[in-house]
């Protein structure tokens, strides 16, 4: 059983909006090892309770694994219907799954709450990963939203490096995001259209960054709600 953490609540400002916001922990549920690396089968995040939908590695040049990705989101988004809706999918094989567009585009577009939660195999510089995910979103954002990312994601990892064993997530709802560096509350937060359905693509689009941790949210999926 993963321990419990008691979370702390913080008001974020945000484009002149608050957010009331509880930061990750652990609630309930079994561990479950991605690459060696253990997540909690749930988290507490952006006001509630998120599952765990599947993981996988991210690797540099295809051999050093720089960290483990996993993907939480909010149960109701696959009950309730609408556009913003999981529920479609209800009862698909993860075969079918893993080959619908459909099902990856509502897991990047929808504005329901969702995290990915990173967790480091290795020490890596704040600079450097600030810069891969600049980079890698440099053609998906407009220029200003980039560089209000870079700044939040620098806040909130305060430069240094990030230790191996290192947590750093990112939580969206809406458009708003929040992002957090180790068991502490959120160092930053921003809304800006696009970002969070950008960010997500990354990893769920049709060039993912970790391909397994993408097979792995069809599978994962399909096991949850068959």
């Amino acid at each position: 059983m993963v321990p419990v953490r008691l979370s702390a609540l913080v008001v974020a400002a945000a484009a002149g909006a608050y957010f009331l916001y509880t930061y990750t922990t652990a609630v309930s549920g079994e561990a479950t090892i991605i690459d060696g690396i253990t997540f909690p089968s749930e988290i507490r995040a952006s006001g509630s309770v998120q599952k765990l939908c599947g993981g996988g590695t991210r690797f540099k040049y295809n051999v050093a694994k720089v960290y483990a990705v996993a993907l939480y989101f909010e149960p109701s988004a696959a009950a309730r219907g609408g556009a913003d809706s999981l529920k479609p999918f209800v009862g698909s094989t993860a075969a079918a799954l893993g080959k619908s567009n459909k099902f990856y585009d509502a897991l990047i577009a929808g504005k329901f709450a969702k995290s990915l939660l990173l967790q480091f195999h290795r020490s890596v510089g704040s600079d450097t990963i600030t810069t891969a995910l600049k980079d890698s979103l440099s053609k998906k954002v407009s220029s200003s939203v980039l560089r209000k990312f870079s700044d939040a994601l620098g806040q909130a990892l305060v430069g240094g490096s990030i230790p191996r064993g290192g947590k750093l997530s990112f939580h969206c709802k809406a458009e708003s995001m929040q992002i957090a560096f180790g068991d502490s509350s959120p160092a930053s937060s921003l809304k800006e259209k696009g970002l969070c359905a950008a960010f997500f693509s990354l990893y769920y689009g049709n060039a993912p960054v970790s391909p397994t941790a993408k097979e792995s949210a069809a599978k994962a999926f399909a096991s949850l709600y068959t």
